[in-house]
């Protein structure tokens, strides 16, 4: 039992030069980007060294928290799936990033946000890819046609490098259900509902009824010989091994939204301790450790608009996991300092009552702000085991927030740099029943999102209520 570090050889040079192709490629694209010209603001180098060049952008939400998340996750696994250790790939996450920003856009001023957010959402992003790879390159020498297709796409980076190294087939003593290694413990969860909507918001024109198709998947990582296994574990461990990852996607005629979560435990200490069979309770295990998380929402239901992300910076996880014949509890609690992106609900009121007024451009252009603040989460799942197969489970999220002000990309053309907060709360739960042997399990899922936008003296209040009915499958 204990942690698995992979030993494998480093190729920094390899990592290097893929890096450098994918920094090569962008920067020919933004070279011919006719569109950019419009942000071309040519900051001294002097500026950009004493910090004076040095502001928030002002691009579109999908571009600072997509397709930087995309990159900072390819920083994070090229420099992994080349043997490169967890300190040694953040560092190039966060090369990568201030490179891109420092040198290669030397026509803009150097973007805050960009080279915040892209290594750190590449961390809590790419250690679950990192990890997934590592699981689905355990196959066996004659892989069935679904593993195969599992490990040259969603493991892709690992089995490709694993190629090129021509390194031997992983020696695994023992599989699990999937016919994968059992050194990596998993749990994977697919699920499809159909949810009744309704809103409450300030501005009553905004409100929403009406019906969803709601899909999710996600999946938990432990890379913890041993764990929720019939071993003793008291061991520290460092190398990221806890990951976890969940994409839920809302359509329907009127509405579509995407939400995204992902978390990994950077290091901390896990202990598990195994009791005779005969005693009702069989396992118990705590574990205290370091996390990074990132929290993406995204969602138009008619009227109604949200947009939500959260850098979770490095916090305290906890949990508490406790089990026995035919039965599981799990429990944890997560404290982060955040650096948040957050819909201004209320700046319509605001711009309605200043119409003369030059305020922050990013809410301006773009409809949302860049502040600070923290979030604790919490939630706690029990579930049965054996016979009729069941689980309810609550989370809750609650997070405070406050605009930065001073670093507008324009700050020297701001009339007013008002201030902007929120207060958010995301209550989920679920009730599942599988009546059968085998196959999914008839769900019932709840879910409610509050939100107070408050932009200089406006107020504006959202409420957003789910209640749904499908199957959940986890395998």
């Amino acid at each position: 039992s204990g942690p698995i570090n992979l030993e494998k050889p480093s190729h920094r040079i390899r990592a290097a030069l893929e890096v450098g192709v994918f920094l090569g490629a962008a920067a020919v694209r933004y070279q011919l980007d006719g569109e950019r010209k419009e942000n071309f603001d040519f900051p001294s180098i002097k500026k950009r060294f004493t910090l004076e060049a040095w502001r928030f952008d002002n691009n579109p939400f999908g571009i600072n928290y997509l397709w930087h998340a995309v990159e900072g996750t390819f920083f994070h696994v090229a420099a992994r799936s080349n043997g490169l250790s967890l300190a040694e790939s953040v560092a190039v996450g966060f090369a990568s990033s201030f490179a891109w920003e420092f040198a290669f856009e030397f026509r803009e001023k150097v973007s805050i946000n960009d080279v915040l957010f892209t290594p750190t959402s590449g961390l809590a992003v790419g250690e679950f890819f990192h990890w997934l790879g590592r699981y689905l390159d355990s196959a066996p020498a004659t892989p069935s046609l679904i593993q195969q297709i599992a490990r040259w796409t969603l493991g892709f980076p690992y089995a490709f490098h694993h190629k090129l190294d021509n390194s031997s087939p992983l020696l695994v003593n023992e599989r699990d259900n999937l016919g994968f290694g059992k050194d990596i413990w998993h749990r994977f969860v697919a699920s499809g509902h159909l949810e009744r909507a309704t809103t409450d918001t300030t501005n009553k024109a905004s409100e929403f009824r009406g019906h969803l198709s709601t899909i999710r998947i996600g999946g938990r990582l432990v890379a913890i010989n041993g764990y929720r296994d019939e071993q003793n574990i008291r061991t520290f461990f460092s190398n990221a091994n806890i990951s976890e990852l969940n994409y839920q996607l809302t359509l329907s005629g009127e509405a579509n939204g995407s939400r995204f979560h992902a978390e990994t435990i950077a290091l901390g200490w896990l202990t598990q301790s195994i009791k005779p069979t005969v005693s009702t309770v069989s396992r118990i295990g705590w574990l205290v450790g370091l996390a990074i998380a990132y929290d993406y929402r995204r969602e138009r239901f008619d009227q109604w608009r949200d947009r939500i992300a959260l850098v979770h910076l490095p916090g305290m996880a906890i949990e508490f996991d406790i089990g026995g014949s035919g039965w599981n509890f799990r429990s944890g609690i997560r404290l982060h300092p955040d650096f948040a992106s957050l819909e201004a609900r209320a700046n319509s009121q605001w711009r309605a009552a200043n119409p003369n007024a030059i305020g922050k451009t990013i809410v301006h252009k773009q409809g949302y702000y860049f502040g600070w603040g923290g979030s604790a989460r919490a939630f706690a799942e029990i579930e049965t085991t054996h016979g009729l197969r069941s689980s309810i489970g609550l989370s809750g999220l609650v997070g405070a927030y406050n605009s930065d002000e001073g670093l507008d990309r324009n700050q020297e053309d701001l009339t007013d740099d008002f201030p902007l907060s929120d207060r958010i709360i995301d209550l989920d739960g679920h009730l599942s029943v599988r009546p059968w042997a085998s196959g999914p399990a008839i769900e019932l899922r709840i879910g409610h999102q509050w939100r107070r936008s408050r932009q200089a003296e406006f107020t504006a209040v959202g409420r957003l209520n789910r209640i749904g009915l499908g199957i959940r499958y986890r395998f």
